[in-house]
């Protein structure tokens, strides 16, 4: 059997079906008024609590929580948009852009608001473990507890601030390379030039000299795909 008989084989019938994200927004328009106001509300956030986190009873700091949550949401509801978009075609420029631009906005949200994680963590055991305990916290205490657990690894707000912004064309952008690569090579199996999810699929095909052919397209592509 051929590869690209055995990849029919195992056809689902759900080959043609594309995801509809029009129901997170269904607009670019919509986009950009969720992220600009997601950036004004995190930057208003941000002139509330800066500095008064330490000062917070657990009552307001359950408030602020759930403020800070639903920025959160809004923002990475905008990414998983612009994400699943591009991951469909990443080859197509548009999307690329439609990303970096998303992504930018999201890292600008997320530095408005990472002063909380940093306040969070300088706070004393005990004050930690007295608001850890109130009921008015028991939603959030897990998330609190791992704050709390990862303070050794905190920095200052400004140098947070530096890793946050270098990580868009540090390692997000090197992700975005290799995803974009990777999207865009075609492995050669029986003569038929196929992405590679198809060729990963056919690792587990019930027959062997089919997995034996995909696995040396695999090798034989990402060689290829190598740089000195």
């Amino acid at each position: 059997m051929s590869a690209a008989e055995a990849s029919t084989a195992r056809s689902t019938g759900a080959e043609t079906v594309r995801w509809d994200l029009t129901d997170l927004y269904p607009t670019a328009a919509d986009l950009d008024a969720a992220l600009a106001t997601a950036e004004a509300d995190a930057s208003a956030y941000g002139e509330r609590y800066r500095g008064r986190i330490a000062t917070l009873d657990a009552a307001a700091l359950a408030e602020a929580l759930s403020a800070l949550g639903d920025i959160h949401d809004r923002a990475g509801r905008a990414y998983t948009y612009a994400y699943l978009a591009w991951s469909t075609a990443t080859e197509d420029a548009s999307r690329g852009a439609l990303l970096q631009k998303v992504r930018e906005s999201y890292t600008r949200i997320g530095q408005s608001l990472l002063f909380f994680d940093v306040e969070w963590a300088r706070l004393d055991d005990e004050r930690a473990r007295a608001l850890l305990d109130a009921p008015e916290l028991a939603p959030y205490r897990h998330s609190l507890e791992l704050k709390t657990e990862a303070r050794d690894h905190v920095l200052t707000e400004p140098e947070e601030k530096i890793l946050s912004e270098k990580a868009v064309t540090g390692w997000s952008a090197w992700n975005r390379f290799f995803d974009e690569t990777l999207g865009a090579a075609r492995f050669e199996v029986d003569g038929d030039r196929l992405p590679l999810q198809q060729v990963l699929t056919l690792l587990h095909d019930s027959d062997r000299s089919v997995r034996q052919r995909a696995a040396r397209a695999v090798t034989e592509g990402l060689a290829d795909l190598s740089r000195p």
